[in-house]
């Protein structure tokens, strides 16, 4: 190959690649691209008062004023606004009402707490100052000096277990960034910032239906946020609405670090096209989420819309009850406390456009685990799981880890929709656990009557006694089988062990002569049987390219085998 041809092949490579990564994800200034006043006299500083007061209205006089500043630069150009600077102290909090075109910047000695419980922190426009339809609020952020300079909500010294206060409620906001945050929760109700949909100007709809024209947030930017002490209900993030926002760096020890569940929210209608459309949760970007001795990073559960896409990476969970957790998409008919929904859609993602990559996850024993899929806990751990209620919650407790990933959305029936999951690493989880848990019946322990947990174990009727070919019917967490010798003592056998794996036309099974094998497909469907093996060989050229799991008679592990 000439020089020439050479340097244009690797030209067009690169190019294909940088055209890929962009497809990957959009620049940065499709979620947030400020102006931002930075004249030295428009820049306010703000101390904090001696007090323990509500330190709201002195916060919000400043805002106010830098909101409504114009000036005009020696070339002619008008710029708006300014910076407000929060110095090192402690501001409660409760209402503050963010503004257009105000930048907040907070010192990293910089402590927030609530007044009390409710909102924060508001960022939802509304018609003021007799400017009709006015309400949308845009060009403005909260953040830290720097991404290396954080300030700190702590909601403890106020609130408490199931008291409900969301640090920052974003409405009918747009081109706005949050960031440089280190939260201490205190197992409170609502997430850390949440997105909802919202009421702007005019009325939409036919003559015999009009409507309260809808809004929701729209081009948002949000990093560099660790939280701890999430109540497992909420965490981080939750999204009811919103398009084109884009989450970074985020932790959350306890909880969902995002949660992408929609919902009416603000009472609103959502029976007409135009709302709908409007305030359904699309084009939404995480990148490096991660989440500790919680839930799950990553939760999706699509409620009584026809969602558009999200697309999340890098994904890690330590100790939690799943990495990711993604759930059918429903609508509530026939429950007095809330309102009829007959005439909704059933919630969904568009299908096989909604990602979650590069998934690290590793087993642990403090989770919080809910008590409608502790049926997919082995009976082998079961005993490991406290019998009392996590404080502020209803249906939680702290026991092991269950699962790498829940993946029922992609069942069938009603509500489904698909989500390519691509790049699992899954470290420290027992054998008889699937990676991906696809089916409620096929996937779940059943008769685990040794522990105070099973009282309170919730398997539906219509599920019970379904047939799993991983239940290995033990009540200890024994990884390698042990009989008696001559003389009473318990030495370990020699380990089964199978080679290679991934496998193409045959497996070697070593120390297992004479035992029983049975090969079943993640359905649980035996697809392939041995009886009394006399070689350490088995043929599987017959097996399709897939996942397989492998019970052995004389041991009490199940193994897990790829066939390619």
């Amino acid at each position: 190959m000439g020089i020439l041809k050479k340097y244009i092949l690797l030209f067009v490579i690169a190019l294909v690649g940088l055209i890929v990564n962009a497809q990957d994800l959009p620049p940065l200034s499709t979620f947030y691209s400020p102006t931002i006043n930075n004249t030295a006299s428009d820049k306010v500083f703000i101390n904090p008062s001696s007090g323990i007061g509500n330190d709201t209205n002195r916060i919000q006089a400043e805002i106010d004023k830098l909101s409504n500043l114009r000036r005009t630069l020696g070339n002619g150009t008008v710029i708006r606004g300014g910076v407000l600077i929060l110095k090192n102290g402690v501001y409660r909090l409760r209402g503050l009402r963010l503004k257009s075109h105000v930048h907040i910047r907070c010192f990293n000695g910089v402590v927030i707490e609530p007044f009390g419980p409710g909102n924060m922190i508001i960022a939802d426009g509304k018609d003021e100052n007799g400017c009709t339809g006015c309400r949308v609020i845009e060009n403005f952020s909260f953040t830290g000096l720097s991404n290396t300079s954080r300030f700190t909500i702590n909601l403890t010294n106020r609130l408490g277990p199931g008291d409900g206060s969301r640090s920052f409620k974003v409405g009918n906001a747009r081109n706005f960034k949050i960031a440089n945050i280190n939260v201490i929760d205190n197992r409170t109700k609502f997430p850390t910032i949440e997105f909802l949909p919202s009421r702007t100007f005019g009325m939409v709809g036919p003559s015999n239906n009009r409507q309260q024209r809808a809004a929701a947030p729209t081009r948002g930017f949000i990093e560099n946020i660790t939280g701890t002490g999430y109540n497992p209900g909420w965490g981080v993030i939750q999204i009811q609405a919103g398009n084109n926002l884009y989450f970074r760096n985020l932790e959350g020890n306890g909880g969902a670090t995002i949660r992408m569940e929609s919902g009416l929210g603000e009472g609103l209608s959502t029976l007409n096209t135009q709302n709908r459309a409007i305030t359904k949760m699309d084009a939404i970007w995480g990148r490096f989420v991660r989440v500790v001795n919680g839930r799950c990073a990553v939760f999706a559960s699509p409620h009584t819309h026809i969602q558009g896409f999200f697309d999340m990476r890098n994904i890690t969970a330590t100790n939690s009850e799943f990495a990711v957790f993604l759930a059918k998409g429903f609508r509530t008919i026939g429950n007095p406390g809330r309102p009829d929904e007959s005439n909704f859609p059933i919630g969904s993602f568009r299908s096989n456009r909604s990602t979650v990559r590069n998934i690290t996850t590793t087993f642990g024993n403090s989770a919080q685990v809910r008590l409608q899929e502790l049926r997919y806990m082995p009976c082998a751990l079961r005993n490991r799981t406290s019998t009392t209620k996590i404080p502020g919650t209803t249906v939680f407790y702290t026991g092991p880890s269950i699962a790498p990933i829940y993946n029922i959305a992609n069942s069938g029936g009603s509500g489904s929709y698909n989500v390519k999951i691509i790049g699992l690493t899954a470290k420290n989880y027992r054998n008889d656990v699937v990676d991906i848990i696809t089916d409620q019946g096929a996937n779940d322990f059943e008769n685990c009557s040794f522990t105070p947990i099973e009282n309170v174990l919730f398997v539906p009727r219509a599920l019970r006694n379904t047939p799993n070919p991983l239940q290995n019917g033990s009540n200890k967490s024994v990884l390698k089988t042990k009989v008696l010798d001559s003389e009473g003592n318990t030495p370990e056998l020699a380990e089964v062990k199978i080679t290679p794996n991934p496998a193409t036309n045959f497996i070697s099974i070593q120390n297992a002569l004479n035992s029983n094998i049975s090969i079943y497909d993640v359905s649980g469907k035996l697809v392939k049987q041995v009886l009394n093996l006399k070689s350490s060989s088995v043929n599987i050229s017959s097996l399709s390219a897939g996942l397989y799991f492998v019970k052995i008679n004389s041991s009490k592990d199940v193994f897990k085998i790829t066939v390619k």
